[in-house]
Order: C-alpha cells, then sequence, then structure tokens
C-alpha cells in the first residue's frame, strides 16, 4: 500500500531507532515489522 511521505519518515526513524536498541531488544525488527504491516 501506499504511504505518505510523513508517514514513511515516522517508519524510518523507528527503524534507525530499533536498529540501535537491537542488542538490547534482541529483536529489533519485531517492531518494525508490526510498522511495515500497519
Amino acid at each position: 500500500m501506499h504511504r505518505p511521505a510523513r508517514a514513511r519518515s515516522e517508519e524510518h526513524a523507528d527503524h534507525h531507532h530499533d536498529r540501535s536498541m537491537s542488542s538490547e531488544h534482541g529483536a529489533p525488527q519485531s517492531r518494525t515489522q508490526r510498522i511495515a504491516r500497519a
């Protein structure tokens, strides 16, 4: 599905944040996948 630039920007920021906390969470893709599905 097509998303507005604003939503894309937020998703990118979340992905970057998850990547940073990947060592602590252990599953950084879980949140990214949720956003992608939403």
